[in-house]
């Protein structure tokens, strides 16, 4: 309501005003989100780990940096790591980028990454299946580069050099 008065009575401040239509709709986005999260609308791939591979899988023809094909890579990827998707994303870039302090949030799988006091990357780890892009956009309005990840694309491996090449193009602002 304090916004509608605030137009009406001509004392617009458009930042103010961008802000809460933003935060409204990433609020909105998020809920719609939790509930297929809760509700179990992933399937089962969204299940997939470590587990689900065995060495029969791994293809040895497949060279360094390949993070996509039928059979998983020699490359460490997060499905070959001795951990979860999250697990292996955050020890990747705690190695690769050791001079940025790093905040996980694993309730909502989101990386970031800062140089002092100031944010230089958030990192969101997605289901192929999510289509939202609040946090994306937020980012964007913010002025903070941002990168996602997909955990369950199958055939999609995130190896190493691929998390570290797409973080690297992040951070330098290219993606």
């Amino acid at each position: 309501m304090g916004l509608l008065s605030s137009l009406f009575s001509g004392n617009v401040n458009l930042e103010k005003a961008a802000e809460l239509l933003l935060s409204g709709a990433a609020r909105m986005a998020k809920n719609a989100m939790n509930e297929r999260v809760n509700s179990g609308n992933f399937g089962a791939q969204a299940k997939v780990n470590a587990n689900s591979y065995s060495n029969e899988d791994v293809d040895d023809d497949v060279t360094s940096g390949f993070s996509w094909g039928e059979n998983m890579p020699v490359d460490e990827n997060q499905y070959n790591y001795n951990g979860t998707f999250m697990e292996y994303f955050e020890f990747v870039i705690k190695e690769e980028y050791p001079m940025y302090k790093l905040v996980v949030n694993h309730d909502e799988k989101q990386f970031l990454l800062y140089d002092g006091a100031k944010p230089v990357l958030v990192v969101e780890i997605l289901s192929e299946r999510n289509n939202t892009n609040w946090l994306r956009n937020k980012c964007k309005f913010e002025g903070t580069p941002y990168c996602r990840f997909y955990y369950d694309h199958q055939g999609w491996w995130n190896t190493r050099e691929y998390v570290k090449h797409r973080t690297h193009l992040a951070l330098d602002g290219k993606i």
